[in-house]
């Protein structure tokens, strides 16, 4: 940030008073600009034992799968936010009270959080991809190898098991992970069994 947004000016990295932080703050007006994490929101869908992915059609990751995700925008919920990027990246409406907390990703590096939900499908739905995807596609444990998946949250072995064997069981937990290091190579997990 170079600029205050309230009077034009030019902004300064300082420590404020009361605050453990520097922050952006206006020499001229005095405002402080805060700058928080981007808040990212992904939709796990699922029929029977195939979940639904998009091929990327954007960088990071141009031609590798994921589940449908993105920003949040302003003016939308968590839920919200996850069944608008499941229909804008593979065409498939999912209702969002539907929709099942299931993975949450601090990444401080990059000051993100994802949070992951999980909706199962009643049938297989029409699929389109839309303009940030290159496919779409029902994808089993197994269709894909590891090197095809978009992001380590999803193409580590262990993690896609855990994944699907929680589909055919039913029975699903929370999980918490943080991400941290270059290209995430620490990670620290928590995992909440529902009951």
């Amino acid at each position: 940030m170079k600029f205050c947004c309230s009077c034009g000016k030019p902004v300064a990295l300082q420590r404020v008073a009361q605050d453990a932080r520097a922050r952006f703050v206006c020499g001229s007006c005095g405002n402080i600009y805060y700058t928080n994490p981007r808040v990212l929101v992904g939709c796990l869908a699922y029929h029977h034992d195939r979940i639904l992915l998009c091929r990327r059609a954007l960088e990071p990751c141009r031609g590798l799968w994921t589940i449908p995700a993105g920003f949040m925008e302003e003016n939308e919920s968590l839920e919200q936010g996850a069944a608008r990027e499941t229909l804008e990246e593979t065409g498939v409406q999912v209702d969002p009270a539907a929709l099942a907390l299931y993975r949450v990703v601090s990444l401080p590096d990059l000051s993100q959080v994802y949070v992951i939900f999980r909706v199962q499908l009643d049938s297989v739905p029409p699929m389109n991809p839309g303009p940030e995807s290159l496919d779409v596609a029902l994808i089993g444990e197994l269709d894909l190898p590891s090197e095809q998946w978009a992001f380590t949250n999803f193409h580590n072995p262990a993690r896609l098991a855990e994944l699907f064997g929680e589909i055919r069981s039913g029975f699903f937990s929370i999980h918490q992970t943080r991400l941290s290091g270059h290209i995430h190579v620490r990670r620290d997990s928590r995992t909440y069994a529902l009951k």
